[in-house]
């Protein structure tokens, strides 16, 4: 540090500096040009097996690497960072796939929707989202089926109670309960709500879905139509209470969430431009938004 400052630099060097070199030659002269490594453990004392380990692994690799004639090859440097730049990728693709997992099985599933999307005109050829496309991401659930049946007018010419009836069919899952009595605009609306699904479960069975075409139908239950559609008419909670067997926390629940598909569907009537539907859904979304099924929750407030 001292002869790094201008007025010291030429300064004679002193006895430790000068000892110290004497004693690195003398060094350097007895080990001669080839001086053996020294061994972690014997000159360094070093106890840790696991470093011992590596050091010996690394000795082998340094002593095969002489065996190579790659180390002699004049574009040696390019060839190993070329290399090493696989390598690296090669480890990336093996962490991702890691990473992925289980989901590479589903990879087949995910082709045969699209397959679907394809079938039914949500997507063209290359991938490119359609008009149909483009409703059905407005919508929450079944987003197939709901997209189907607006396109097919199914309810242009329903009243916002009949809409809000067929609709139930989205939301209801208990398949024990009584059947609904129907009049004869519902039942009309259920046998096109079940043929729509036919023909949906048809085209996805086709193109490799592992559902059959039965168990996608069943997913829409009418059972809670009937009282759907006395509760949008105005009808009190107890007077729809004796229309079916399901108890009232389902009832209300369903109705809840009827109402978010009502919502969905009136965000997609806006998309393909239809404002009787819109107007329709409007309608049918205040008249079951009413009295106790959207009071505030007592366990909440």
């Amino acid at each position: 540090m001292k002869r790094q400052i201008p007025r010291f630099k030429d300064d004679p060097a002193g006895k430790p500096f000068l000892s110290t070199t004497e004693e690195l030659k003398s060094i350097s002269h007895q080990m001669g040009s080839n001086p053996d490594e020294l061994d972690p453990i014997v000159h360094l004392g070093l106890k840790d097996i696991d470093l011992h380990d590596k050091y010996v692994r690394s000795k082998r690799i340094r002593k095969d690497l002489l065996t190579y004639d790659c180390i002699t090859c004049s574009s040696f440097e390019e060839h190993f960072y070329q290399m090493y730049e696989n390598m690296k990728i090669k480890e990336k693709l093996q962490e991702v796939r890691k990473r992925i997992g289980n989901r590479l099985v589903l990879e087949p599933e995910c082709k045969s929707r699209i397959e679907v999307l394809k079938e039914l005109k949500y997507i063209d050829h290359n991938c490119i989202l359609q008009l149909k496309g483009r409703v059905a991401r407005q919508i929450g659930q079944h987003e197939l089926m709901i997209t189907e049946l607006i396109l097919e007018n199914l309810f242009t010419e329903m009243q916002p109670a009949e809409i809000a009836a067929l609709l139930s069919c989205m939301v209801f899952e208990d398949k024990h309960s009584s059947e609904a009595e129907l009049n004869e605009t519902l039942k009309r609306g259920m046998q096109s709500v079940l043929h729509t699904a036919q023909r949906i479960g048809k085209v996805q069975y086709d193109k490799g879905v592992q559902m059959p075409v039965e168990d996608y139908i069943k997913q829409f239950n009418f059972n809670l139509a009937e009282v759907v559609y006395e509760w949008a008419r105005g009808t009190s909670f107890t007077d729809i209470m004796p229309l079916t067997d399901v108890q009232e926390g389902v009832i209300v629940r369903c109705i809840q969430r009827l109402d978010e598909i009502l919502r969905d569907v009136k965000d997609a009537a806006r998309t393909v431009g239809n404002p009787v539907l819109h107007k329709k859904m409007e309608e049918a979304s205040q008249a079951i938004k009413r009295d106790i099924v959207f009071a505030a929750s007592l366990y909440i407030q």
